[in-house]
């Protein structure tokens, strides 16, 4: 998870941390990001 948010935080898209984390595609990351954090990885860096 750490791995993810600092990806986002470096302003990566959210396309290119779902596949440099491996995830299957970028809606298996959004959900395991939500069910992880109760946010979403663009609303995490939003605000």
């Amino acid at each position: 998870m750490l791995a993810a948010i600092e990806l986002l935080a470096a302003q990566r898209q959210v396309n290119d941390v779902a596949y440099q984390l491996e995830f299957s595609s970028d809606s298996a990351f959004i959900h395991f990001f939500h069910q992880n954090t109760g946010m979403t990885p663009l609303g995490s860096i939003c605000g």
